[in-house]
């Protein structure tokens, strides 16, 4: 903020405004000079004032501030303002300082830091489902046990938006696995895709009892999904599956 264009006449009753009670016709005249500055509000004058009067000496203060306080007011030394405070001081003198202030007060933010932003907590996958299930495009369907004697009983569904290409699957009861030794992927078959090669949904693990979510990641665009399917496979899962273990189906109605 320049100070080549202060209002001297608005600095020197700022600076009665300090030592005593302004009559009615000062603080008319006071509101209407702060209103002619558009440079400056009354809070930015305030502020300067008060870092002034409280002491330009502050450990917080830069001391490259101080050097150029210093030359601003060459007159003064950077030592606590309110020493130099008497009732004899010279007005101009004061307003030169709350002049300075407003020049310099650019550091005072720096005691009272903002404090820092809240951190940023990502969605989690059911808060993800649910926005996904807010969409008209999105298909939800019951996953169905497809015979296999190692999943007596299962629950939950398959949630697909074609139109994103992104989805998710829920499940209750389907058995842990060791990623050592197997893994779970999902098939989707595509209508517009030969049977034989269904698409890669990805692999993934089941490590807890209880429901299970986990997203869908197809290797390929799926054109017009018909099946949704679970095998059991060797870690990292296979390019083609030999279809043994079929665990669970969803069909699109």
């Amino acid at each position: 903020m320049s100070t080549s264009n202060t209002d001297e006449r608005l600095l020197d009753l700022l600076v009665e405004r300090r030592d005593r009670n302004l009559v009615e016709t000062e603080k008319q005249e006071l509101n209407q000079r702060l209103k002619a500055q558009p440079g400056w509000s009354e809070e930015d004058l305030e502020l300067a004032e008060a870092a002034l009067w409280a002491s330009v000496e502050t450990p917080a203060m830069p001391a490259s501030l101080k050097a150029k306080l210093s030359e601003t007011l060459p007159a003064a030394k950077v030592v606590p303002i309110a020493s130099k405070r008497s009732p004899a001081a010279p007005l101009g003198w004061l307003a030169a300082a709350l002049a300075a202030g407003l020049a310099l007060f650019g550091w005072w933010p720096r005691l009272n830091p903002p404090p820092p932003p809240l951190p940023v907590v990502p969605p989690t996958l059911a808060e993800l489902r649910g926005q996904l299930l807010s969409r008209p495009t999105v298909k939800k369907l019951d996953w169905a046990a497809a015979g296999d004697p190692l999943v007596k009983q299962i629950a939950g569904d398959v949630v697909w938006d074609n139109e994103r290409q992104s989805g998710f699957m829920r499940f209750v009861g389907l058995p842990k696995n060791d990623p050592g030794q197997n893994q779970y992927q999902l098939w989707i078959f595509d209508a517009e895709r030969d049977e034989r090669y269904p698409v890669d949904g990805g692999v993934f693990d089941v490590g807890s009892d209880g429901e299970v979510l986990v997203p869908i990641d197809p290797k390929v665009k799926v054109l017009k999904p018909t099946l949704f399917a679970v095998t059991l496979e060797r870690p990292g899962g296979v390019v083609v599956s030999s279809r043994e273990h079929i665990l669970t189906v969803a069909k699109v109605l």
